[in-house]
């Protein structure tokens, strides 16, 4: 192959790289994985926080909104919340909760166009993690981790940008 040929096949395989991360996220995809913002990564450093009994640590990933002017909720709305997140970070430190847990289902939903489930996770902005976790003794208890995109997300109707997932509530399956 000459050099010429070579130069053109890679900078053919860069335009089509190019294309592709523009037409399809994949690039704000690998960012949210590097820097942590995906739900997953989300739900595994609250667990090992938890685990560590470092409460503190576990707040820091449990993100609570703030009331602002614009907001609709009471304010006992926001306090509930707070409490909700003190409550069951301390009963999982109390239960000796270990750092391996196991997701056994995922529910992706768009916070577009009216809230509605969906198979693509790149346009949810809500989502729904059914996660098993073990205490020291071994028993399985089951919960439901609640997060969203602060402010939903489009779907990438507009564009595809990095997305910050915070935990909204962690509750015992019922």
């Amino acid at each position: 192959m000459s050099k010429k040929s070579l130069f053109i096949f890679i900078l053919s395989i860069i335009c089509v790289s190019i294309y592709i991360e523009s037409a399809y996220g994949v690039s704000e995809l690998a960012i949210e994985k590097i820097t942590r913002q995906t739900p997953e990564a989300k739900i595994e450093d609250y667990i090992k926080a938890v685990a560590a009994g470092d409460s503190e640590g576990a707040y820091a990933e449990w993100d609570i909104p703030q009331m602002d002017d614009s907001s609709v909720l009471s304010e006992d709305y926001y306090k509930g919340l707070e409490i909700q997140k003190k409550e069951m970070t301390q009963y999982l430190i109390d239960k000796k909760i270990n750092s391996e847990f196991k997701i056994r289902k995922i529910e992706w939903w768009s916070t577009c166009c009216g809230p509605h489930a969906i198979e693509n996770s790149r346009a949810a902005g809500r989502a729904k993690f059914y996660v098993d976790l073990t205490d020291s003794g071994g028993s399985v208890s089951s919960y439901v981790f609640d997060l969203s995109v602060p402010g939903g997300y489009d779907g990438g109707l507009t564009s595809h940008y990095v997305r910050h997932w915070n935990i909204d509530s962690i509750s015992l399956e019922d």
